[in-house]
């Protein structure tokens, strides 16, 4: 990684932070979506659109019920935008921030450290940022415009689903909300919307931080002109990512890879400090976390993998593409240069 022991410590304590800050914004967005299902729940009790009475004016309830579930759920996730945009931007700027003061940290050298810019991100940039760069495939905004249609048809089709089924009102509402008490309710359409949600986040954060980072780091070329996409060495690593890391890219390549490259993506950016350009003599080696304990840093992940057990091996790769592995083949041939992993079939005709 070429970077000192220490600060390779503090990339590990930001990534942790990190995590924590993804949770803390998740949580505080999901507060949204489960007021907006107890709203959705009292206006469904309210006009209870399981009452006996004719079949027009059943109907006329049931139109009633879907008007302002639309209404509702549209003013929550604009709701909902607006504070994970507002988390967001702030945390943006907190990462540029640690991203500058990382590479003062790895420099030392007073000299040069007085040269690094240390502001290159405000939050009204980190907002423009979210308004305007996609991450898988919408931005933010747009995420929530999805969640908000998604949500909408799911609730629709679970009143119609149970009217067809002649259930209680107590029914239906356990269709929307899940069974069990507050705060532990399971199945329900409020649990599938709050996974999603979640992920949004998670991902946004993961975007957010990397794009940070990457501006900051770009700001600095005097000092690193390249960086190393690293992946985190577990079991939870998708193929993507296991087989970006330890890639060097520079800011300047139009083919350059960020994370997030997926969903939940925990993957970063860590900068190639030109020691040479620099005239200062580089760190010793250092290591790097996995899931069995320090490591190299570095040892990329299909090294990691390579030095694990079959079983291991297996229960990161499949069953499928362990045995290829073991055989030779590499992560890169199991996945095609957009990103997409090559199903098994395909990669057992290559052998």
């Amino acid at each position: 990684m070429d970077l000192p022991p220490l600060v390779v410590e503090r990339l590990i304590r930001g990534a942790l932070a990190l995590q924590r800050a993804s949770n803390t914004i998740a949580r505080d967005a999901g507060g949204v979506l489960r007021t907006l299902f107890d709203e959705l729940v009292a206006e469904l009790v309210k006009i209870d659109p399981t009452g006996p009475s004719a079949e027009r004016y059943r109907r006329m309830r049931v139109k009633k019920v879907l008007e302002r579930v639309e209404e509702l759920t549209g003013e929550a996730f604009r709701d909902w935008n607006k504070r994970v945009r507002q988390d967001l931007a702030y945390l943006g700027r907190a990462q540029g921030e640690e991203a500058a003061e990382l590479l003062v940290a790895a420099i030392g050298d007073r000299r040069i450290v007085a040269r690094v810019g240390r502001t290159p991100v405000t939050v009204n940039q980190m907002k423009a940022i979210l308004d305007v760069n996609p991450f898988r495939g919408e931005t933010l905004a747009g995420w929530a415009e999805v969640q908000e249609q998604a949500t909408i048809r799911r609730v629709r089709q679970a009143i119609q689903i149970g009217m067809a089924q002649n259930e209680t009102i107590e029914e239906l509402v356990e269709r929307i909300r899940g069974a069990g008490p507050a705060g532990r309710r399971a199945g329900g359409v409020l649990q599938a919307t709050e996974r999603e949600a979640e992920a949004i986040v998670r991902t946004a954060v993961t975007e957010v931080a990397a794009r940070a980072h990457f501006m900051a780091y770009e700001a600095n070329a005097d000092v690193t002109t390249s960086y190393r996409y690293t992946a985190t060495l577990d079991s939870r690593t998708t193929l993507i990512c296991a087989e970006l890391d330890g890639q060097i890219f520079r800011y300047d390549d139009p083919n350059k890879k960020l994370p997030p490259q997926h969903w939940n993506c925990r993957s970063t950016i860590v900068p190639i400090v030109d020691w040479d350009k620099l005239g200062i003599e580089p760190p010793p080696p250092s290591t790097r976390a996995s899931d069995g304990g320090p490591v190299p840093a570095r040892l990329d992940y299909e090294g990691w993998l390579r030095r694990q057990p079959a079983a291991k091996q297996d229960e990161i790769l499949g069953p499928g593409r362990g045995r290829l592995f073991r055989e030779g083949m590499t992560l890169a041939e199991m996945v095609r240069s957009d990103g997409a992993v090559i199903p098994l079939s395909e990669l057992r005709g290559k052998k």
